[in-house]
């Protein structure tokens, strides 16, 4: 999902939505068992002129964290804390 003009906090909280509208959702498997779901988000701020490449580097490494720390929850990109990369703090 890309949106023009946020900054980290208003990405956070549409983040914290989508998860928040996701996780608890039960599906039914064809063998009759429910489900329920749950999402980690990866989200980051580009930056005119970032490459896609960074900027999938950037939210696959906010992802990767959002699963390392406990799963079902929103981390979004520090540049402080990733060695993708070293633009400013958010």
């Amino acid at each position: 999902m890309l949106i023009n003009g946020l900054g980290a906090q208003s990405l956070r909280a549409i983040a914290e939505v989508v998860r928040q509208a996701v996780t608890g959702t039960a599906i039914t498997l064809a063998d009759g068992r429910q489900v329920k779901l749950t999402v980690s988000v990866g989200t980051c701020l580009v930056d005119r002129g970032d490459s896609i490449d960074a900027v999938v580097d950037m939210a696959d490494a906010a992802l990767y964290a959002a699963k390392s720390q406990g799963r079902d929850r929103v981390v979004v990109y520090d540049p402080v804390r990733n060695d993708v990369d070293r633009r400013r703090a958010v």
